[in-house]
């Protein structure tokens, strides 16, 4: 049964600690790397792609996003489709929809926070999802 984010929060599972411990046992494992953030504009922008039958063997796409604050990447995605998609714009659609839904939260968290950030841009690669008229 699919749960939402916020569900996770207020009822961790077991599967929920164990991922947490991985994370923790990682960044103690890596704590002489850094990652440098650079100041500059509150500015959204995010790069949406989908690799449209990407694996000639299941003809699954990968599908994925990042989004950066100013130039710097704060959240990321990729991961393979569960099915086959009938189009590349449908698949492209659906990833475009997903990576807006992640652009609304980052918002939303950022309204809460009391920052200001003006109007995000989405990238996408695929022109059928473009039209006139």
């Amino acid at each position: 049964m699919w749960q939402r984010r916020e569900d996770f929060i207020h009822q961790p599972t077991t599967s929920h600690w164990l991922v947490v411990k991985r994370i923790l046992r990682y960044l103690i494992g890596n704590a002489t790397h850094d990652i440098f953030y650079k100041p500059g504009p509150l500015t959204l922008t995010t790069y949406s792609d989908v690799d449209y039958s990407g694996d000639p063997v299941t003809r699954r796409c990968t599908k994925g996003y990042c989004l950066y604050i100013s130039l710097n990447l704060v959240s990321w995605s990729s991961k393979k489709q569960g099915g086959v998609s009938r189009s590349s714009t449908e698949v492209e659609y659906c990833q475009l929809a997903y990576t807006v839904a992640t652009i609304s939260w980052f918002r939303t968290l950022f309204c809460d926070l009391h920052i200001l950030l003006s109007c995000p841009k989405l990238w996408c690669d695929n022109i059928s999802v473009f039209f006139d008229g």
